[in-house]
């Protein structure tokens, strides 16, 4: 492993800190989940479009937790 990279440790606790901070968003926002849509089109689509940049900041979050459990496997590679 390079000297400047993450140790298995710290890899380990930093995926940890991204999915906690997913699991966080998902605790928050999930109250907002259980209550009934807007009969409103207009506050139904605002409603809607949020809960889309909900779910792809914790899409973001787990593919970045993702990314770094690989790191280790990438910086073996031949090249």
């Amino acid at each position: 492993m390079k000297s400047d990279s993450l140790g298995t440790d710290e890899q380990a606790d930093l995926v940890q800190q991204l999915i906690l901070e997913a699991g966080r968003i998902m605790e928050n926002v999930s109250p907002d989940l259980a209550m009934r849509l807007p009969a409103n089109s207009l506050d139904r689509e605002k409603a809607l479009v949020g809960f889309c940049q909900i779910a792809d900041a914790i899409h973001k979050l787990a593919t970045a937790g993702l990314a770094l459990s690989k790191l280790e496997d990438l910086q073996t590679l031949p090249g």
